[in-house]
């Protein structure tokens, strides 16, 4: 509408112009004075009303691309989509709806475990590589490739046999659908939808992926998280039975102060894996079995932790604590961890320092989705790790951890020792 009237008011103002006014002259083409007067002011009018409409245009190209630049509009894509109409320009295209991600790690390690004769040192990989894309707004969907073999808890892939070429699987297949802005849902295979408390890997192998079914509710205050996920779906395979997981935890984070946040919750796992044998290397792990191999409980786990972190003297500082039992056995159920880091080697110049110790009794977590480093990913351990860590660059990290453990003590009757130490160079893209 602004546009018609504005083209109208062009070819007036067009004609009323072919009528010269000149204050000085007496006679005017044989035009009265009246007449005169009476163009001149008309002529004025369409002046000024021609300056409304170009602000008036100006107002509204303006509010069109806050509408654009705006927050809603990522969140509501049919807004953008109708001021792309009009915008050739702002049209997204596939990289507005493609990520991808990455990060490789290269890690010099050294191990010495009393039972063996000699230390053991061994150069690895971690490659990774992932793509995530928007198909609307409620439909997205990713696929991730990574290095390692058929561990369930590592992507790590050891170098040598004179360079062959190195193992690279599936490790994310994953389809996820938003039913609201706080909840979603999610199916394939995925990263671990628990909050780990203080990024840490008692209950969960950080590289442990779960095959299944989770959603997730969030709102910034409370969160909770259901899932679903098959150690086994097919049962013809060999196994007793389709092997059927599931979890829940729900939990809160909390401003206690300006710079104190607290975090709590609660979790429970159900592994039912009674009278199964181990699907991964064929060994318990520490895990109690029968001598037919299988194992002899199931592994209903309910887990409490808490995590405090401030700002002292402008340097992140946070402390957990994180308690687990398997509520099926009487003995030997129980594990626990706590620790502390100093600092944040996240972006340029950056560095941390953290201390953790671990206790786990022989039945207390399902040991095949532990923390394979520590103590060689069994049960029945316990000892501290310490980890510095620095960031030279933004994406980048490099990080001494070493791990002085023990294990056995139970099963073996003796615990035997188990040192680690690992030297990582880490960047992600």
């Amino acid at each position: 509408m602004l546009f018609q009237t504005r083209a109208t008011l062009i070819v007036t103002c067009f004609a009323l112009l072919q009528f010269p006014v000149y204050g000085e002259q007496k006679e005017v083409n044989n035009l009265d004075q009246s007449n005169l007067a009476t163009i001149k002011l008309l002529q004025q009018q369409i002046f000024a009303l021609s300056t409304r409409i170009l602000a008036l245009e100006s107002s509204v190209t303006e509010k069109q691309q806050l509408i654009l630049e705006s927050p809603i509009s990522s969140k509501h894509p049919q807004v953008s989509v109708t001021m792309q109409k009009q915008q050739p320009l702002a049209k997204a295209g596939w990289t507005d709806r493609v990520r991808i991600t990455g990060d490789l790690r290269s890690r010099y390690e050294n191990i010495n475990d009393d039972l063996k004769p000699e230390d053991q040192n061994r150069h690895r990989i971690r490659a990774r590589l992932a793509i995530a894309t928007n198909l609307s707004d409620r439909w997205s969907a990713g696929i991730g490739l990574a290095t390692g073999g058929d561990s369930p808890v590592s992507s790590n892939q050891t170098l040598g046999g004179g360079g062959t070429t190195k193992e690279l699987g599936l490790d994310l297949a994953y389809i996820n659908l938003r039913l609201s802005e706080n909840l979603d849902l999610r199916s394939g295979k995925f990263k671990n939808p628990f909050y780990r408390v203080g990024n840490y890997h008692m209950v969960w192998d950080s590289d442990y992926r779960p095959e299944g079914f989770a959603f997730n509710y969030e709102n910034g205050r409370y969160w909770a998280t259901g899932m679903v996920h098959f150690l086994e779906s097919d049962n013809g395979s060999g196994s007793k039975d389709a092997e059927t997981s599931y979890g829940m935890q729900a939990g809160v984070s909390q401003a206690l102060s300006d710079n104190i946040k607290l975090k709590a919750g609660v979790s429970y796992y159900h592994f039912d894996v009674q009278g199964s044998k181990p699907l991964f290397k064929n060994a318990p792990l520490g895990n109690t079995v029968s001598g037919d191999g299988t194992y002899t409980h199931n592994y209903r786990q309910i887990e409490f932790f808490t995590e405090l972190s401030t700002v002292v003297a402008d340097i992140p500082v946070s402390g957990f604590v994180d308690y687990v039992n398997n509520l099926d056995v009487d003995s030997q159920d129980t594990a626990w961890a706590l620790g502390f880091k100093l600092g944040k080697a996240s972006a340029a110049k950056t560095w941390e320092l953290a201390y953790r110790y671990q206790r786990l009794e022989a039945d207390a977590l399902y040991a095949a989705i532990t923390d394979s480093d520590f103590a060689g990913g069994v049960s029945d351990s316990r000892g501290h790790i310490i980890e510095a860590a620095y960031a030279p660059y933004n994406n980048t990290r490099l990080s001494l951890k070493y791990f002085a453990t023990q294990y056995g003590k139970h099963n073996a009757g003796v615990s035997t020792e188990y040192d680690r130490l690992q030297l990582d160079v880490a960047l992600k893209f």
